[in-house]
């Protein structure tokens, strides 16, 4: 199959072709990923890790003729303390520079539902500071 074509996302009466070597959409060309953790004194372990994720079209830009959504990085730690063999406490941020980002992008038709909307780029908002802490028994 060498292409097809789909409605334009920005005019649905219009039709753009999809090629081969059009991305994918909401699939990011690439994904990094790294962790780093260390253990001290037999009781203390601390880690850190990264992801990032590039750029990702809108789901219903098949074609890739519209901006996508950027690329973002995001950082995560934990720790834990071992106060005994079978007894620890732990702790744990995802995202601990509180990046503001967007992990989702759809096109779709708000004005049928709201008249006085017109942006048909619907984000989804990704995961905001997060913080656990917890204890852990083992037997």
């Amino acid at each position: 199959m060498d292409g097809f074509d789909i409605p334009n996302p920005l005019n649905t009466d219009e039709a753009i072709a999809v090629v081969r070597g059009d991305r994918i959409p909401g699939i990011p060309e690439h994904i990094y990923k790294a962790a780093v953790g260390v253990d001290l004194w037999q009781r203390v372990s601390l880690g850190i890790d990264g992801i990032y994720s590039g750029n990702k079209f809108f789901r219903g830009d098949e074609a890739n003729v519209t901006a996508p959504l950027s690329g973002y990085w995001l950082f995560n730690a934990k720790a834990e303390y071992k106060v005994t063999k079978n007894f620890a406490v732990f702790g744990k941020v995802d995202n601990i520079f509180n990046k503001n980002y967007n992990s989702f992008g759809v096109y779709g038709q708000a004005n049928e539902v709201f008249p006085q909307f017109d942006n048909n780029r619907f984000v989804s908002p990704g995961a905001a500071r997060a913080g656990w802490i917890g204890v852990r028994l083992s037997i």
